[in-house]
């Protein structure tokens, strides 16, 4: 894994600062004692800072009032609870940290006196860590292994040294404390540490790993600064899952894997402002160097006459940045001679023709293009509303494609326009086929591929003189096959599941229609699933038949990919699905834990009962109007917590976990049929 170069791998952790300054305090007999003296040297805490102490348990931090300005103060731990760690909490920047600390002999006294509170504070609170490399097992300490995570702030740089960082695991995992004071001590399913040069290391043991080839994906982890979730991220995810422009359509159609596209715009378009999303909520976004929001319009680009290159950068915390470019053609302004008019190309010329493959066609003209003899494609006068660009081009790359190659009987073409509408009159598609490699009770068979579920997709098509013929209202991938009614496609196969805890998850739920992956093979088992893709999952298990006159009639629909437009619309008339108070879907947005839990009970159509609490840790975080459906789909092992006891209701799920869950859900088939 390529780390910024910030980092030096080497320089791990000192096995004598890894505890908190707490740890020391409250181990071996102070453990039992209900009250806890801190005296501060130095700078006080200010109005927004306070001292928390952590419970092994994993409850809410202790903490008392009044600390701000205070050279001493107590807290108290009135249950008798065994504590951890501890941190001060900077509320107003969300900042917690371990500043420097001295304590007494643990065994006799409960005093520890604090100082360099306001020198040891970091600049940057934690948004995200990343695995940095495999766990190693611990040649000190037989079954335990260590595993170092390499932490960011909101400045895009490392974590200063004594940003606090808290793991909390399974029952099943036990903490080794490297502090030399604390006498080898264990703790069970959390721990409590702190950075040194930007990275933490903790050293567990459990008999769900195996410290021979250690592997913590079976153990639900999660990390913790102060209150704060500290997402484990991928590195080096740097594709759009999203771009449009405010005025003209991308040519050719967005998709993730392509990097350069085109848009014509008219004269009178003078300016326009570029729409673009990250899978990786903790890339930095930049469009023509200005830093924007995923999701959120840029501000409004300057357009000369001409070409116009626009340029999309993203840069995810480690790793390479991903460049994409729009280059927008204005048009030149019309002549006098024309009479200053716009109006639409006649009618009365013939088809336009074109044999390499590429034609642009006036509003309202036929065209005729083809790409040698291997495809033609014949365009009739109206078939769109706007200017077409019409781009031929063979799949040379088509392993990601193919799942039986002794069937193909043509090359594979991608034939793309510069408008996402389907055609409103039918296209004539005819490829050239191999008739010579049909076996035996087999014929010839176009088929269109489907990117949303990575999937070929049977037409039809009627043979003559050496070409298949068939009618279609939309362009995509293109190809004769050779069907006979035992053949039967391949299972599919993604490029980047490959030893994946939810591998075999993943391609049994894409074997069922439930998910699909991306047209460049992969499935990004790690990436967040948003609130479309969760949508069509749903609709996908409902086994709900495509509904063509479906409406959402959300305020952002045209924002909805077109792949996912029919499904969240049917998932909307079908009430699994809402929107926000102002008519949008957000159809791109990570989906929360919590709108899983409802539009899963929803899905279900289960009876829930109103304003009940869960027996999750974390009840209070999760909203009202999740709770019935959070509880439920526990008690039927749908939808489990994370970290033990712990529903983390606003956190996103990933695409593995979700076609995890799709599983359950058609399993269980609690649904009344539709």
């Amino acid at each position: 894994m390529n780390l910024s170069k910030r980092f030096v791998f080497g320089r791990m952790l000192s096995l004598s600062i890894v505890l908190l300054f707490i740890a020391a305090a409250v181990s071996g007999c102070i453990n039992t004692k209900g009250e806890l003296q801190f005296k501060i040297d130095g700078h006080t805490l200010q109005a927004d800072e306070r001292l928390y102490l952590r419970l092994q348990d994993g409850s809410t931090p202790l903490t008392s009032d009044n600390q701000a300005g205070q050279a001493s103060f107590s807290i108290m731990n009135p249950d008798y609870k065994r504590m951890i760690g501890g941190f001060v909490h900077d509320s107003a920047t969300g900042i917690s940290w371990v500043p420097r600390f001295e304590y007494e002999d643990v065994y006799n006294s409960s005093k520890v006196y604090l100082s360099e509170i306001a020198e040891s504070k970091p600049r940057a609170k934690p948004i995200a860590a990343i695995q940095a490399g495999r766990p190693v097992a611990d040649p000190n300490r037989t079954g335990f292994v260590s595993v170092t995570y390499a932490v960011y702030g909101n400045n895009r740089e490392p974590v200063d040294d004594r940003t606090e960082i808290y793991i909390e695991a399974s029952e099943q995992v036990t903490f080794y404390d490297n502090e030399p004071r604390h006498n080898s001590q264990t703790q069970s399913r959390a721990m409590s540490s702190f950075t040194d040069k930007g990275l933490v290391t903790f050293t567990m043991m459990s008999s769900l790993i195996d410290s021979n080839d250690p592997d913590l994906s079976a153990i639900p982890i999660a990390l913790y600064s102060g209150p704060t979730p500290v997402p484990i991220v991928t590195c080096g995810h740097a594709e759009l899952s999203a771009l449009s422009l405010s005025t003209g359509a991308l040519f050719p159609e967005f998709d993730p894997s392509i990097t350069s596209y085109v848009a014509d715009v008219a004269y009178g378009v003078s300016s326009l402002s570029v729409t673009a999303s990250v899978y990786d909520v903790h890339a930095l976004l930049t469009v023509n160097g200005t830093e924007v929001s995923s999701g959120q319009a840029s501000e409004a680009i300057g357009l000369n006459v001409g070409s116009n290159p626009i340029r999309i950068d993203v840069t995810p915390l480690t790793g390479e940045v991903q460049t994409y470019t729009v280059t927008v053609r204005r048009g030149a302004a019309a002549s006098s001679s024309n009479g200053g008019g716009s109006g639409a190309a006649s009618h009365d010329d013939g088809p336009l023709s074109s044999t390499n493959g590429r034609l642009t066609l006036p509003v309202g003209r036929a065209g005729l293009l083809s790409l040698g003899e291997a495809v033609r494609v014949s365009v009739p006068a109206g078939a769109a509303e706007r200017e077409l660009i019409l781009v031929i081009e063979e799949v040379l790359d088509t392993g990601k494609l193919l799942f039986d190659k002794e069937r193909l009987l043509s090359s594979i073409f991608e034939i793309t326009k510069n408008v996402p509408e389907n055609f409103k009159r039918p296209v004539t598609l005819k490829l050239a086929y191999d008739s010579a490699r049909l076996a035996e009770g087999q014929k010839p068979v176009v088929f269109y591929y489907d990117e949303a579920s990575a999937q070929w997709v049977e037409i039809g098509g009627a043979a003559a003189d050496g070409l298949l013929s068939v009618q279609v209202d939309h362009f995509t991938k293109f190809a004769v096959f050779a069907v006979g009614s035992e053949q039967k496609p391949a299972e599919p196969k993604f490029s980047d599941i490959g030893g994946h805890w939810a591998e075999d998850a993943i391609l049994e739920a894409a074997g069922k229609g439930l998910v699909s992956g991306y047209a460049n093979g992969s499935f990004r088992p790690n990436a967040p699933v948003s609130r479309a893709e969760f949508a069509v999952m749903l609709m996908n298990a409902l086994g709900m038949p495509a509904d063509e006159a479906a409406e959402s009639g959300f305020t952002d629909v045209a924002g909805i990919g077109e792949w996912a437009r029919k499904g969240v619309a049917q998932a909307s008339q079908a009430g699994i699905v809402s929107g926000y108070a102002d008519g949008s879907f957000r159809p791109n947005a990570n989906v929360s834990r919590a709108e899983i839990a409802v539009m899963l009970a929803r899905a279900s159509r289960l009876s829930l009962p109103e304003g009940s609490p869960t027996s999750f840790a974390d009840d209070r975080d999760i909203p009202a109007w999740a709770k019935a459906a959070a509880e439920e789909l526990n008690r039927l092992e749908l939808m489990k917590g994370r970290g033990g006891s712990f529903f983390r209701p606003k956190e996103s799920a990933t695409r593995a976990e979700a076609a995890t869950v799709m599983l359950r859900f058609a399993s269980y088939r609690i649904f009344a049929n539709p």
